[in-house]
């Protein structure tokens, strides 16, 4: 078994840093001296609202076994250090074999296949019309359907009431054929767009005719210097999202959250 990205580069700092260990207690996460009766300082450190996340990865690399329980720096233990509800981690030998297996690029997310390429420009470009704080942007977004789930290329969602909370889906194409496979397919166009207030066909310039795109669909030209540009506008009714749509969005976001600030945090 090799470790993800997030725990290699955890297992990592563990490496590089023989001195510390990490203390686990309630909802605190802190590298502190590894050796009883060390004087060093204490290496507090505060992971807001990203703590379970990397608890969720410390856990993950313990249960493995590449992490191991210790005794812990008696002489840094405060009062409220409860020993019941404390736990003291250090890297095992089994996480000093997983590490030494390791290639650089073991260290390294790798980027979605939907994000490479011509695919890959036409998204930066949609995602960079709808930047934070205003807008969360999420690529291969999954929607419910009367039929499961589907995934949207893009999906953008606006977070200000005075903009009506405005849901904006996209679909990516960078060829016609492949344009012309999903106009042959209007009830998966239907389905990725049915919690969206406007839904677009995104592809490079001068690739589709505005006419060409059915409504209430529109369409995004992007540019080869990456500007996006909206050539036809869509309107839709957009319905309520049920609890369980709110629920797939919002653990597609823990999810690219987690990936991405667990990898800063532990490094």
């Amino acid at each position: 078994m090799k470790p993800s990205p997030v725990q290699a580069r955890l297992l990592w700092y563990f490496a590089e840093h023989p001195d510390l260990c990490m203390c686990l207690w309630f909802s605190s996460t802190e590298w502190m001296p590894a050796e009883t009766g060390h004087k060093g300082e204490i290496h507090r450190r505060s992971f807001g609202p990203n703590e379970r996340f990397l608890r969720a990865t410390i856990s993950s690399c313990a249960r493995v076994g590449w992490l191991q329980r210790i005794e812990g720096p008696a002489d840094n233990r405060s009062p409220y250090f409860d020993p019941e509800h404390t736990s003291y981690l250090a890297l095992a030998e089994a996480g000093k074999q997983a590490l030494a297996h390791l290639q650089p690029s073991d260290f390294e997310n790798k980027p979605q296949p939907s994000v490479a390429g011509e695919a890959g420009r036409i998204l930066r470009a949609l995602g960079a019309k709808h930047e934070r704080p205003e807008w969360v942007f999420l690529t291969e977004a999954p929607v419910l359907s009367d039929n499961g789930p589907v995934h949207v290329d893009a999906l953008a969602i606006n977070c200000f009431w005075s903009k009506d909370f405005v849901t904006v889906g996209y679909e990516v194409k960078v060829s016609r054929s492949d344009f012309l496979g999903e106009l042959k397919k209007p009830e998966k166009t239907a389905a990725s767009a049915r919690i969206c207030s406007s839904f677009y066909f995104a592809v490079p310039k001068g690739m589709v005719k505005p006419e060409e795109i059915p409504a209430p669909y529109g369409l995004v030209n992007v540019s080869e210097r990456g500007y996006a540009r909206i050539a036809k506008r869509s309107v839709l009714e957009r319905p309520a999202p049920t609890w369980g749509q709110l629920a797939f969005l919002l653990r597609r976001i823990v999810d690219e959250e987690t990936t991405i600030m667990a990898v800063k945090e532990a490094a």
